[in-house]
């Protein structure tokens, strides 16, 4: 019986590739770092990558991205004044797609 297994290196079948929650883990703590003035998005994709080099992750790139969106969009938040925070929204709102008068109805803005 032939299995599509046969062909993978053994490190792919003993380890199993990261979870949801693990790869959001990597993120945060990456994103804690990191200089979010000088990181780029694909530095930090990368950096996930070399984090788990036995696993072909790029069918998770979009999930990563997302989870980077997020992540350093609170990271930054944590650390910066209200005028900033209004920067940030409206880059949240570019980044999701939300429009103004949805953004401000949801917010009561």
């Amino acid at each position: 019986e032939d299995s599509s297994d046969d062909d993978e290196p053994l490190i792919r079948i003993i380890k199993k590739a990261p979870t949801d929650d693990q790869l959001k883990k990597i993120v945060e703590n990456l994103l804690k770092e990191a200089n979010l003035e000088e990181m780029t998005m694909k530095q930090i994709c990368q950096k996930v990558f070399d984090t788990y080099p036995e696993h072909d992750l790029s069918g998770r790139k979009d999930f990563i991205k997302h989870t980077v969106k997020t992540v350093s969009f609170i990271v930054y938040l944590s650390t910066h004044n209200m005028t900033t925070l209004m920067l940030l929204l409206q880059l949240w709102v570019r980044w999701f797609g939300f429009t103004e008068q949805i953004f401000s109805q949801e917010f009561n803005t």
